[in-house]
């Protein structure tokens, strides 16, 4: 512990985490839905609270705040920037809402602040996929072969089926298809 504390203190890394066991610590109104001004206030006190973070983008994207449906994660960044487990959020969100040329923003940003990491780079892979970057997107996908992730392997057949490379999807996606979490390659194959 000590070890990990003394690596651990070069870095900003928020002190005071807020953990919750149920919905039920979301802030709500007396209406039952959530006081979005308190759930702010709430992850200013508690930037670590990364569900939070996540249930606040979406629901801030929900009431129309489109750019600024991450401002949550922004300011938690701007206070802990080396925060790693905060820009994945980040950029997850980003990725999975579709936000393609906002989520390479962030991950330009994160790269600036935290170096290159495999879920940047898987990220951007998508991201460029996506986009239609094909080259690039070929490019960080050969930077993840040696990671056994699902998740990867899911984006890559994607992409691979994109661009016409059927046997080469077929070729990631087999292996796990027996394996735990490949059920979420079944739609990208036929039998």
């Amino acid at each position: 512990r000590d070890a990990a504390r003394r690596l651990l203190s070069a870095f900003k890394v928020p002190s005071v985490w807020l953990a919750v066991d149920s919905d039920d610590a979301v802030p709500r109104k007396a209406t039952g839905k959530v006081d979005v001004p308190r759930l702010r206030a709430l992850l200013r006190e508690h930037p670590g609270w990364l569900d939070g973070h996540r249930n606040l983008s979406h629901l801030a994207w929900t009431l129309g705040e489109g750019d600024d449906s991450d401002r949550s994660y922004r300011d938690a960044l701007r206070r802990f920037p080396r925060d790693q487990a905060l820009w994945q959020g980040l950029v997850v969100m980003l990725v999975q809402a579709g936000r393609f040329e906002r989520a390479l923003a962030a991950i330009a940003d994160a790269r600036s602040v935290i170096g290159d990491q495999a879920f940047l780079v898987a990220n951007e892979a998508a991201a460029r996929s996506e986009l239609r970057q094909d080259a690039a997107a070929d490019a960080a996908f050969a930077r993840l072969a040696g990671i056994s992730d699902v998740a990867v392997a899911i984006r890559r057949v994607r992409h691979l089926l994109r661009t016409a490379r059927h046997d080469a999807a077929r070729d990631v996606a087999e292996p796990w298809l027996d394996r735990p979490g490949g059920e979420g390659m079944w739609p990208y194959v036929r039998s």
